[in-house]
């Protein structure tokens, strides 16, 4: 009696468990924006009398959009995939079904999404009544892919697995030679690294470049409305997201990390931008434009970061084409290498190179910043490309490039032919360059030298000082044949010397230049030095010259002002509305080689020159400076109210703004980089709080008794300690703090 009791409990629990084991799943996934991902539907333990299944699968339509689906273990279903829920529906008939029912695709734009089955799904048996089965519905979910943090430490006794500074790792070449992801960070302390590293890593592309973008509010990046940013995902990935912002020609170039997106209105709100209103054009690759990318960062961490540094030499290291290479050589040849894409570099010092420092080859929108490159052989940084792989849209920003004994900057290669010099919309800002101390590499051959065949390469906003030219008829910058859309502007270049005779120049440009600009630079020299050193030579004896710009400029006791060559009958390239206030010692402000002539006009000279006689609008004055011998900043050589300069030049239409991005006049333009009297310092607090640290206000020159000081609230307030301090009115908002240490006087003279 025992036994049949036992026997009909375990039919039971047969029957129950039979019940329940028919599934119906799909998974738990993980992607980064904007990949497309496959969700399939599967089916287990069914039996073979399957009549119809109906199913309904909701969505997060903000974070996934259905594409399109393949079939699996059966076929004949009818599917909406533009409805929410997506609809499915089998009439089956006597057959198997386990296994995958069929796979959804989806892009997916990112953030958090659950994939449901619905309360209404069903699945019918073939055998009258055509009861419904009981199903387990397993749901899945869509999250964004986890990012992965490794860490390296010169310090540690022996390489760990990098996931912590516990188990960290010793060299720099050991973290980027991991699987590196879109989103990734390589964390590395400071410390001496003899290594050589190449950058394999490409991090995401979310929208590509796209021209017709505006800034404004000086935060705001809008983008056209045809641009999806839908995959912009700032909650999921939150400080990952970088807008590329170049071609400005108002400094609003710049890489900067997005802190909101607004996807309906099509605008991105980024940190650390002080844009001032610009706009590009749809189809102009010469104007404002703008990217979003998803990189892999490499950076220093420390908590002082200017005085604890990683030094990255590779001295002693023989084969390596670059200290630190960007993109990944193959036994091809340098010009043939696996790209690295959307990678930022921050503050990893090069030294000790027997070739390049930083070599960006094939690879595009990588940055450096933050760093040092010094005492080398050869070249600091060289950005170079091919046509079936261009090095495009690379920036390399606000680092010292000093002592490299050959070029500070180099874009393209001069002596490789057109597909091997595919360098466009490289980006130089920022930068300081310079020689330091004494010894065999302490002067340049080019300060930044931009080769034949390469494009629309902006340097903007660099110092460059206190080095000789070393090589026979070279620029600082030098702008060769063949190069066409450079916009130099904003530049502050002094104290430029030479070793050797011949011509030697600030700016050189060559034959069969196309839209080459060179503007709202100011050119100085603090030493009476009779170096023969030219402001801007144009050397067109052969070929053409084709809408090129020199206007705007500054120039300030150098020897000579312009060496014009020319073959043709004319130059379409054209000097404008520039001050040439020259060294009084035996300048010569045009020398004219050649038969053809420039377009010049409106440009203001210190004595008269004996250039271009009947030139228009010409003005023989001291441009009256607002203080010529602080050659600490370029704003000392603004205008004072009395300077005849001021509103009296002529209007180029490209040129809207001046150094200090004030809007020019539109019908009668200052002279020179500077359109207004400077009337305020504003506190930026950007180095310490020494209130007489130049480097501590916007203008770069500490106040003097002629101007009126504005304190913004800065994470660093002003203290006056070291001396007494004078100024004409003080602007000091609610939160900021001016500190006063006794014995010291602040005086107020408005």
């Amino acid at each position: 009696m025992k036994k049949l009791l036992i026997i009909p409990l375990l039919v039971l629990l047969s029957s129950a468990n039979q019940l329940v084991a028919q599934t119906m799943a799909m998974p738990d996934t993980t992607a980064f924006p904007c990949q497309t991902i496959s969700i399939p539907i599967t089916a287990s333990d069914f039996p073979n009398n399957i009549g119809a299944i109906y199913l309904q699968v909701n969505i997060n339509s903000d974070a996934l959009q259905c594409t399109g689906h393949t079939s699996g273990t059966i076929w004949g279903y009818l599917i909406n995939i533009n409805s929410n829920p997506i609809l499915i529906s089998w009439s089956v008939g006597a057959s198997n079904i386990n296994g995958t029912l069929l796979t959804l695709h989806f892009n997916y734009s990112g953030g958090n999404s659950a994939l449901d089955f619905s309360p209404s799904c069903e699945v019918a048996s073939l055998i009258p009544p055509f009861d419904l089965i009981n199903v387990t519905w397993v749901d899945g979910s869509i999250a964004p892919e986890p990012t992965t943090t490794y860490y390296v430490d010169a310090a540690v006794g022996a390489s760990g697995n990098g996931l912590s500074w516990e188990t960290a790792l010793k060299k720099i070449s050991e973290a980027t030679n991991k699987p590196l992801s879109p989103g990734d960070n390589v964390l590395i302390k400071p410390g001496s690294y003899t290594d050589s590293v190449v950058v394999k890593s490409n991090g995401m592309e979310i929208v590509p470049l796209t021209f017709d973008v505006s800034v404004s509010d000086t935060n705001k990046i809008t983008f056209p409305a045809s641009a999806d940013l839908s995959c912009v995902d700032v909650a999921g990935y939150p400080g990952k997201f970088y807008a590329y912002l170049g071609r400005s020609w108002k400094g609003n170039n710049g890489v900067y990390k997005i802190t909101s997106v607004n996807k309906v209105s099509k605008y991105i709100i980024v940190e650390a931008a002080e844009f001032v209103p610009e706009s590009g054009a749809a189809a102009d690759s010469s104007k404002l434009q703008a990217a979003i990318g998803f990189p892999v960062v490499y950076e220093k961490h420390s908590a002082n970061p200017e005085t604890e540094r990683v030094v990255l030499s590779s001295a002693g290291i023989s084969g390596e084409r670059a200290t630190l290479h960007v993109g990944k050589p193959t036994s091809t040849g340098d010009f043939n290498v696996n790209e690295a894409n959307y990678n930022i570099i921050d503050g990893i010092d090069i030294t000790g190179a027997d070739q390049t420092g930083v070599r960006i080859q094939n690879s595009k929108f990588n940055v450096y910043k933050n760093s040092r490159v010094y005492e080398l052989d050869s070249i600091g940084v060289l950005i170079s490309g091919n046509s079936s792989k261009p090095a495009n849209n690379n920036f390399i920003l606000s680092n010292l490039i000093y002592n490299t004994n050959s070029k500070a900057v180099k874009i393209g290669i001069q002596s490789e032919s057109s597909s091997n010099n595919r360098a466009n919309l490289n980006h130089i800002k920022g930068n300081e360059i310079y020689s330091s101390g004494a010894g065999s590499k302490i002067n340049f051959n080019n300060a930044i030298d931009v080769c034949r065949y390469t494009g629309y390469t902006i340097i903007e906003s660099n110092t460059f000082r206190n080095f000789k030219l070393k090589s026979v008829n070279r620029g600082a910058i030098e702008i060769k044949n063949d190069v066409r859309q450079v916009l130099a502007y904003a530049n502050f270049i002094k104290n430029i010397d030479r070793v050797n005779s011949g011509t030697h120049s600030i700016f050189a440009l060559k034959n069969n230049g196309n839209n080459n600009k060179i503007f709202n630079n100011v050119i100085a020299d603090s030493a009476v030095i009779d170096n023969n050193i030219y402001a801007f030579w144009v050397n067109v004896s052969t070929g053409t010259y084709t809408s090129g710009l020199i206007g705007y400029n500054t120039v300030h006791n150098v020897d000579n002002g312009f060496k014009l060559e020319s073959g043709a009958s004319s130059v379409d390239l054209t000097i404008k509305n520039n001050i040439m206030n020259l060294d009084l010692t035996a300048p010569d402000h045009f020398t004219i080689i050649g038969t053809g002539t420039y377009s010049v006009s409106y440009n203001c000279y210190s004595s008269i020159p004996f250039g271009y006689s009947g030139e228009t609008g010409r003005l023989v004055a001291d441009p009256v400076f607002f203080l010529p011998t602080n050659y600490l900043s370029p704003y000392g050589f603004s205008l004072q109210g009395v300077s005849q300069c001021l509103n009296s030049g002529n209007p180029l239409s490209e040129i809207t703004s001046d150094l200090r991005n004030e809007v020019r006049n539109a019908v009668t333009p200052s002279r020179g980089a500077f359109e207004n009297v400077i009337s305020s310092a504003i506190w930026t607090g950007v180095f310490n709080t020494n209130w007489h640290d130049y480097r501590n206000w916007d203008i770069k020159i500490v106040p003097v008794s002629t101007l009126d000081v504005i304190i913004p609230d800065r994470a660093l307030d002003p203290v006056i300690s070291n001396s007494n301090a004078t100024i004409k009115t003080l602007q000091q908002s609610t939160d900021a703090r001016l500190r006063i240490n006794s014995p010291r006087t602040l005086t107020v003279t408005d």
